[in-house]
């Protein structure tokens, strides 16, 4: 085609298409639902921090397709997108290619951002879009996307909605640029207007050149519930949690390092031989030795209750012992303690009798000084009439 018949063939074209051909489409009747309550919930994440869509105008998009252009399927997908994005942080772009009057000129055109991403501004980037019509120069589109891109940081999503008929080796080269240029950080969502072979076939492909995002069509996108999937799947992770804690032990059962049947959170006594009785806080009690009055005889009864305590000495054969003698109150001071030391010393010597070692044994008497029950009663004198037993270490 000569130059002139070029030019007088894009005038025409232009003017048909100010004729009443380049209004964008009108929204369809369309109720977004809400996700950002899963981010609120910390139920999901955002997992990415830059977004661009690419809208084909070409001429292949004017095509019918379930009673309406495909231009015009898209363009409801973009505004649908738009709608359903949660109110997250986010770098948006919009750029469209292919829409021009002149069927024979390759076209892109950046209608919104690259900005701090608001619905209101992507919105109207998509009311300022032109009716499709030129060729389809989709490479040209990713090349310009690679510049548009430059300066963000972070994770992006770039979102195609297109037919897909275009030049597949320059097409997949370009995405091939893109992956190279923004390794590890980009991936594309390509999102089939239509049903051609071809064109899904490209779609497929430009996936797997890629190597991150996913295909999607437009149709399973169209309602709110399938493009509320769709932009979750882009734009949003789900959360990862912590794990749960296991469930706390049952607390340890408290220990008895000394094995007397009192635990050491009780034990006063701590290292009582395992032979002693005791009392409720672990230490040693011995019945009481007693004697008449002014005397140091070991009574009959009380063999029994040595025997026993001295079977108990040898079996800690480490452990050194101190007898304490006591007298009640009547007589004179200086009498009751060579008393008390008589009597320490008549059980002392019974214990050796019985095979204890007498450097394991020591004799003390304490006199009146340490009485157990009131010297007023007889009762009471008895009780101090005592011999009783200690663990020196």
């Amino acid at each position: 085609m000569s130059k002139k018949l070029f030019g007088a063939f894009c005038i025409a074209a232009l003017m048909a298409f100010f004729a009443g051909c380049a209004a964008a489409p009108t929204p369809s009747d369309f109720e977004a639902l809400d996700l950002y309550p899963k981010i609120e919930t910390g139920e999901c994440t955002p997992k990415v921090d830059n977004f661009m869509v690419i809208l084909d105008g070409s001429n292949s998009m004017t095509d019918a397709y379930k009673g309406q252009k495909k231009f015009n399927l898209a363009w409801n997908l973009a505004y649908r997108l738009n709608e359903t994005i949660p109110e997250i942080p986010l770098v948006g772009a919009l750029r469209a290619f292919g829409t021009t009057p002149c069927p024979f000129r390759e076209y892109t055109e950046l209608l919104y951002g690259v900005a701090a991403y608001t619905p209101e501004g992507f919105a109207g980037g998509l009311k300022s879009v032109q009716a499709p019509g030129g060729v389809s120069p989709l490479y040209l589109s990713l090349n310009a996307a690679a510049e548009d891109l430059n300066a963000t940081q972070g994770p992006i999503a770039l979102i195609i909605f297109s037919d897909f008929m275009q030049n597949e080796e320059i097409t997949l080269q370009a995405v091939e640029n893109l992956k190279n240029q923004y390794s590890g950080r980009i991936c594309i969502y390509p999102v089939l207007i239509g049903n051609n072979s071809n064109g899904k076939n490209l779609q497929e492909r430009i996936v797997q050149t890629a190597g991150c995002g996913f295909a999607a069509n437009g149709d399973e996108i169209y309602a709110n519930t399938g493009m509320a999937g769709f932009v979750e799947s882009v734009f949003l992770a789900t959360a990862v949690r912590a794990p749960a804690p296991p469930p706390a032990a049952p607390p340890a059962a408290p220990l008895d390092s000394d094995g007397d049947g009192v635990t050491d959170d009780r034990d006063q006594c701590p290292g009582t031989p395992r032979c002693a009785t005791v009392n409720e806080v672990g230490c040693w009690v011995i019945k009481g030795i007693n004697f008449d009055f002014d005397k140091a005889d070991i009574k009959p009864e009380y063999t029994a209750n040595l025997n026993q305590i001295a079977d108990c000495f040898n079996q800690y054969p480490d452990i050194i012992f101190e007898i304490q003698g006591h007298t009640d109150s009547k007589g004179k001071a200086a009498y009751n303690q060579k008393l008390s030391e008589r009597r320490a010393n008549a059980v002392m010597e019974y214990f050796i009798s019985q095979g204890v070692a007498r450097d394991r044994l020591k004799a003390v008497g304490y006199g009146e000084s340490d009485p157990v029950a009131s010297n007023d009663t007889d009762e009471g004198r008895a009780q101090n009439r005592r011999v009783q037993i200690d663990i020196i270490h």
